[in-house]
């Protein structure tokens, strides 16, 4: 299988750093060599959305964005942002399906920023989890104004239930960094995973609150899911070599526990209108990364019918990886930069 070639450094690597009191060890081994993986690394199941936008008038009408995807019990659950414009208020769904393929979509959302109790302009799903004690967790991100860069901090809402009924903290959980720092200005788009007797969450740093400042990729950890610690420092930095495609800005982490150790797919664009793609990095313990030397996805990859990529979220599922990735569309053509009005679906992709 493919994803033994992009694990493959694990052989070589050195033994997992410790983890004490529930925080990991900022003393990271050093990361193996680059890797190569194989292009494309994935293909979609079906040319047409798995979930599409819906119809005029409905809470999702504008776009879907793949917030999280679990799979419990024979069935998978898809929490997605739900958008009738953007910028505008965003409200969280829910869907399931037997195969990832054919889905249920609730008929009201689980939760709705314009709903009384949220001060912010707006948040989005981006991870759910099950806890130990039962409770479901679901992570979220905060923007506190309507545009891509704004500012912002990550949010908890907590059910007994998958469908709910969902409480949000009235407080962020984890704060963006003091000014100056790698995460000055945004802390989004959380990653959470169990790792032993510990929760961890890989999020997004933004040092500005311009879409050409500078991210990377974050950790922090937690003995029980509520109360976080974030790392001082990135577990995962952009390249510093400017001929390398994630120069820059690495963001939007997804990470999952894989029999060969932890994968990361991670977004990145070396500037606003360039190409944007989406590669892996690989840990044997989940503190100490080795990314590959070129994206499994970009703009390019599938033609101009599938050229922007927006939210994307990887599951491991029988033995092999799934992307659900929301697609940028416009009536009458691909979605390019400089568009004033655009749409987006979910689209399913399997390993070749």
């Amino acid at each position: 299988m493919k994803r033994l070639l992009i694990l493959i450094f694990l052989t070589a690597c050195a033994a997992p750093t410790g983890v004490q009191g529930g925080t990991p060890s900022p003393e990271l081994v050093s990361p193996p060599a680059e890797t190569a993986i194989p292009v494309p690394y994935f293909a979609p199941v079906l040319e047409s959305p798995v979930l599409a936008r819906g119809p005029e008038g409905s809470w999702y009408a504008g776009s879907v964005e793949p917030g999280a995807v679990i799979f419990v019990d024979g069935a998978y659950h898809l929490f997605f942002n739900g958008i009738v414009d953007w910028p505008a208020k965003v409200a969280v769904g829910h869907a399931t399906s037997p195969d990832g393929i054919t889905w249920t979509v609730d008929a009201a959302p689980l939760l709705d920023s314009a709903a009384g109790g949220f001060d912010g302009f707006t948040y989005f799903v981006s991870s759910v989890i099950q806890l130990e004690g039962g409770e479901w967790a679901m992570y979220l991100y905060q923007a506190d104004e309507g545009r891509d860069a704004s500012p912002g901090d990550i949010l908890m809402a907590t059910a007994p239930a998958l469908t709910g009924p969902w409480s949000l903290s009235p407080e962020p959980i984890i704060t963006r960094g003091a000014p100056g720092a790698w995460d000055a200005s945004r802390a989004a788009q959380p990653s959470v995973l169990r790792v032993g007797d510990e929760y961890r969450m890989y999020f997004s740093g933004y040092a500005g609150d311009t879409l050409q400042a500078g991210r990377a990729i974050g950790l922090a950890a937690s003995p029980d899911g509520y109360l976080w610690t974030k790392l001082p420092d990135p577990v995962l930095a952009p390249s510093d070599d400017p001929r390398a495609w994630d120069f820059r800005r690495v963001f939007q982490p997804r990470v999952i526990a894989v029999p060969e150790g932890f994968l990361m797919l991670y977004k990145s664009n070396i500037s606003v209108g360039r190409a944007e793609g989406w590669g892996f990095a690989s840990s044997l313990d989940g503190l100490a990364w080795s990314r590959s030397d070129t994206p499994v996805i970009d703009e390019y990859t599938y033609g101009v019918a599938w050229r922007r990529n927006g939210i994307a979220d990887l599951i491991f599922v029988d033995g092999g990886l799934k992307l659900f990735l929301e697609i940028l569309e416009r009536e009458g053509g691909a979605y390019h930069h400089g568009n004033s009005a655009y749409y987006s679906n979910i689209y399913l992709f399997r390993e070749k």
